[in-house]
């Protein structure tokens, strides 16, 4: 039980050399992307005025600064359709969590098809995000993008699995499932929307996966770092590496922070490491794997800027945070875990 009312935000960036960057066409893009999105009536007032604080077109436009307007729409779409997953799967059962997750990859292989009467709204957002995308994407990143989806939604299905069972994995192997629930590897995909796509020697060098790999792990911990105070206020704890490290290592918060802050520390030197020995691209792919490869890195700093600039996790305290890096621990909320088989819990995003 925690006995503590405050921690301190590790300084996880100190000394990381990528800074802040946002693509120029993101007012016009976001305002676009909101109205769409709006339009659908998915959530209610309440909610919907929640989910527009997190500000998703942010983080795209912060972690696509290269992308063209259209690509960048895209870019957008996909992670406010990706997070409205999130939310609905969030409070379902991991049956009801295997639909949703059915509904989102058959709107991404049909785009074209009108969806099912009766459906989940889920659908038509989702078909109507990709049918719009795919116009100005190659193929092989239409593939690439499907694939890496299919990863997240897969684990994204696991993790309901564990929430239904009030399971909590031990290090290891809350790393191996949370490396596809964070999202990052369908987002490293949409850098190269607007590409003709990156061949598979630049894609697949054991440096491009490795280096690839260190910025899922950074990313993941950061975002657990960040989330960690609201989940656990909201009972969603159980799936962040704070409470895993906790619960196996026999810990407090603060021995659960020391050992985070060591781990990012060694990823970031092998990041840096490994950027400094990247091979030279021949010239036909150097300028767009230098842009993939910089898009890549460049996620670490905006998913950490993006969690103190919306107000998804911080309200409208996140800048002050970000200075002085104190969090006051939220008092716990109604568990909003379903159990197993239990009923749907989706009737606060109609609010």
């Amino acid at each position: 039980m925690l006995t503590q009312t405050q921690f301190r935000l590790p300084d996880i960036l100190a000394g990381w050399p990528w800074p802040r960057v946002i693509n120029p066409y993101h007012d016009e893009v976001k305002a676009e992307c909101e109205k769409w999105f709006r339009s659908f009536n998915a959530l209610g007032p309440k909610s919907q005025d929640t989910f527009d604080r997190c500000d998703f077109c942010l983080l795209a436009s912060l972690s696509c600064p290269q992308l063209d307007r259209q690509s960048l729409r895209t870019a957008c779409e996909d992670l406010i359709v990706s997070f409205l997953f999130d939310e609905f799967t969030d409070r379902c059962h991991s049956g009801q969590t295997r639909v949703y997750a059915e509904i989102a990859m058959d709107a991404l292989h049909n785009p074209h098809k009108p969806r099912p009467a009766g459906e989940s709204i889920l659908g038509e957002i989702f078909r109507q995000f990709w049918e719009r995308g795919i116009r100005t994407m190659s193929t092989i990143v239409q593939e690439r993008f499907i694939k890496e989806y299919k990863g997240y939604t897969d684990a994204v299905i696991i993790e309901g699995i564990d929430r239904d069972t009030f399971s909590i994995r031990s290090i290891e192997e809350y790393l191996k499932l949370r490396r596809y629930t964070v999202g990052i590897w369908p987002c490293f995909i949409a850098l190269q929307f607007g590409m003709k796509g990156l061949p598979d020697e630049v894609m697949f060098h054991p440096k491009v996966v490795n280096l690839s790999e260190l910025i899922v792990d950074a990313v993941l911990l950061d975002n657990d770092l960040l989330s960690y105070n609201r989940e656990q206020a909201t009972g969603e704890g159980f799936h962040n590496i704070v409470t895993v490290v906790m619960a196996e290592l026999k810990v407090d918060l603060d021995g659960a922070l020391a050992w985070l802050e060591k781990r990012r520390a060694q990823i970031a030197a092998d990041v840096i490491a490994e950027w400094d020995t990247l091979p030279e691209w021949d010239e036909d792919v150097r300028e767009d794997a230098k842009m993939y490869l910089q898009g890549v890195v460049g996620w670490v700093r905006s998913s950490y800027t993006w969690h103190f600039e919306s107000q998804r996790y911080f309200g409208k305290h996140g800048r002050e945070i970000q200075d002085y890096r104190m969090v006051t621990l939220l008092p716990k909320t109604r568990d909003r875990a379903p159990r197993a088989n239990g009923p749907d819990t989706l009737e606060d995003l109609k609010e």
